[in-house]
């Protein structure tokens, strides 16, 4: 059509009857387009927030309790409720400074909230606790964590304020106090692949630690570091690369060798 339109134009002695014809196809290929139908994109993930160090051992240890259900259940709720002391400590110990610290008290409250037992509200499990806020407070700071908040910019406006005082008063490192746990027997202080609790089955011993390394497995290809939000891509090395594809070769021999022993 746009060649015959230019024939047209080129053409010094056009008749009208060819200029007639020509705006007739036109009108008919204007006609004939149908519109574009698109599809729509697939919906946004969310993005896990990032947890401190005790949140995060809080909060597995809780996925595991829940993954194995009835198996070693005492041992499982010990580490849980270890982990959970650790984190109520830290947030408690939050609360003795004087700075800018709701991001990191927010942090904290926010992984509570979500693992709090069901059916009990949470103003009366704060009470429960025996944190020094209520239930708006503590919203607040989640809030503020979650980055919902106008609080978030301040925060980011007296950043360097806040390292100072930081550098001053080091908060306590979660990891160094479990450390300090495991080594004066901690409940989950556990090797979990090995553990057999007294009566309990080699066979029932082998399903837990099944499940357990399934698990472990699974987690660390959600978890990884490299997916963490933030990573360049520059960090992401070829080395690291062919490592996980290594790993999963193994996985898959590991796949083969089951099924050759399932057959007997």
């Amino acid at each position: 059509m746009p060649d015959t339109l230019a024939a047209l134009l080129d053409a010094v002695h056009a008749s009208k009857t060819d200029l007639a014809r020509t705006t007739g196809n036109l009108a008919d290929f204007k006609q004939s387009l149908r519109p574009l139908k698109l599809q729509p994109g697939p919906a946004p993930q969310p993005v896990e927030p990032e947890l401190s160090p005790s949140g995060l051992a809080y909060d597995q240890a809780v996925k595991l309790a829940r993954l194995m259900g009835g198996r070693s259940p005492v041992a499982y709720r010990r580490c849980q409720t270890e982990q959970q002391d650790v984190l109520i400590a830290e947030t408690k110990e939050l609360a003795l400074h004087d700075g800018d610290v709701h991001y990191e008290i927010g942090q904290r409250l926010y992984v509570l909230k979500r693992r709090k037992p069901p059916g009990v509200s949470f103003s009366a499990y704060l009470k429960d606790l025996d944190m020094p806020w209520g239930v708006r407070r503590s919203e607040e700071y989640i809030r503020e964590f979650l980055g919902m908040t106008t609080a978030l910019e301040r925060k980011e406006k007296n950043a360097a304020r806040n390292r100072q005082y930081r550098a001053r008063r080091p908060l306590r490192d979660a990891r160094r106090a479990v450390d300090n746990k495991q080594e004066n027997g901690s409940a989950c202080a556990i090797d979990w692949e090995n553990y057999k609790e007294d009566g309990q089955t080699d066979a029932d011993a082998r399903s837990n630690a099944v499940a357990w390394q399934l698990h472990e497995g699974e987690r660390l290809a959600h978890e990884f570091a490299l997916l963490r939000p933030g990573t360049k891509p520059r960090e992401i090395r070829k080395a690291t690369i062919r490592r996980v594809g290594a790993i999963s070769a193994a996985w898959k021999r590991l796949q083969r060798e089951l099924q050759k022993r399932s057959r007997g």
